[in-house]
């Protein structure tokens, strides 16, 4: 499980945002572009915590 903590994006700045993707996909030789229900602005990406999780001693690891 990935964990982040982000901030939702009201409807005109996610038209802006899809606007500027068209575009981008219409020169881009290639990509993967983020569709509209998934566009928001990570603050703070905190990772994999599964990985950090030791099932062994049930703590966290660093």
């Amino acid at each position: 499980m990935r964990l982040f903590i982000a901030v939702c994006l009201n409807e005109t700045i996610k038209d802006y945002l899809m606007t500027a993707i068209r575009k981008l996909k219409r020169e881009a030789v290639s990509g993967n572009f983020t569709h509209r229900e998934n566009l928001h602005l990570t603050l703070v990406f905190l990772g994999g915590l599964w990985q950090r999780f030791n099932l062994r001693n049930k703590k966290w690891q660093r």
